[in-house]
């Protein structure tokens, strides 16, 4: 808060020379009081108001002539200028030096003080970061601590997994090995039922037909003498691929299979067999006359011929159900019975 002086009622700059009243601590203006520099007087130094005050103190109730009056009022006059005069004489060179090294001494002392303060700062800011850092390094360590034992687990439950897949991989395996061998083995009970079987294809269909006669008239044309005795049953099925306009195929099962090989083997000798030689009228077609082979041999006959072409086997034919291929007449003979048998060949 600035100082004023209580003579002129200005402020007193930290430069100006000043004088305080012992009496009422009022600060003046040296220039204003006339004071000098004189060590001895500041330290009892009286402002005007004060040695006024102090003058009427001393005042009697006893009438004192005109002139008596007058007299005291000019010592009082007298002494106030002697004062002032002498007040100004208080500051000098000497105060202003050690006021200047008192401002430097406190700039040191404020410097010291905020550099102490901006240490501490700096450490404690320091102290706070580190600990802050502590902690998220701790948290972090304990999340990847984590992060590392769920890890662990899902390898864990994964291995656990492949585990399991491999043995159910090997069950499906097994099971496919064993579903494969048990198709083979009620494909040849299948085909073994049919032994004694005959497939008829291309033989017109015409109403009130009876398919027992018909293949009593083809055995006759093949040589064989066949009674309706040595047939257990002769009927049309449905095919197992439907063509339009192709009757359907006459199946056929004999009692003995001397005579389903005796037909066979006479139909070869006779170059096959045609409609007109079993009496039917109409325009000639050709009869063909097979073993009866289940879907799963048709279809594995077929490729067979497919593959015997293209790799020049001159045989493929069928004996007792069972496919054969040969690639001349001095090469062995082939028995097919499967389609990884056809691979060999290819």
């Amino acid at each position: 808060m600035p100082i004023t002086c209580e003579a002129c009622k200005e402020n007193i700059n930290v430069t100006q020379k000043r004088i305080k009243c012992t009496i009422c601590f009022s600060t003046y203006h040296s220039e204003c009081v006339n004071y000098g520099e004189n060590s001895a007087i500041r330290a009892s130094w009286k402002c005007p108001n004060c040695i006024v005050s102090q003058c009427k103190s001393h005042n009697t109730n006893t009438p004192l002539p005109p002139e008596k009056k007058q007299q005291i009022k000019n010592q009082r006059i007298n002494d106030t200028h002697t004062i002032a005069s002498q007040s100004t004489q208080d500051i000098t060179p000497s105060n202003t030096l050690n006021f200047s090294n008192l401002i430097r001494s406190l700039e040191e002392m404020l410097d010291n003080k905020l550099k102490i303060v901006k240490e501490e700062l700096i450490e404690q800011l320091k102290a706070t970061i580190f600990l802050e850092l502590k902690n998220e390094i701790l948290a972090l360590t304990s999340y990847t601590s984590q992060l590392q034992e769920s890890y662990n687990n899902i390898q864990l439950e994964n291995d656990n997994i492949k585990k399991d897949l491999e043995l159910l991989q090997n069950r499906v395996s097994t099971a496919e090995t064993q579903v494969l061998e048990l198709r083979s083995q009620i494909g040849k009970q299948q085909q073994i039922a049919r032994l004694n079987n005959l497939e008829v294809l291309g033989l017109p269909q015409i109403s009130n037909e009876c398919p027992t006669d018909l293949i009593i008239k083809i055995a006759k044309h093949a040589g064989v003498n066949l009674e309706e005795k040595d047939i257990e049953f002769a009927h049309r099925v449905q095919p197992f691929t439907k063509v339009q306009g192709r009757p359907k195929p006459i199946v056929t099962k004999l009692k003995d299979r001397k005579h389903k090989d005796a037909i066979l083997s006479g139909l070869r000798r006779q170059k096959g067999v045609n409609t007109s030689d079993i009496g039917l009228g109409g325009k000639d077609k050709r009869i063909y006359v097979n073993e009866h082979l289940t879907p799963e041999n048709k279809l594995l006959f077929k490729r067979a011929k497919v593959i015997a072409k293209q790799n020049a086997f001159k045989f493929v034919w069928v004996r007792n159900c069972n496919i054969f291929l040969r690639k001349n007449e001095e090469s062995p003979v082939i028995y097919i019975n499967c389609d990884k048998d056809l691979s060999k060949i290819t």
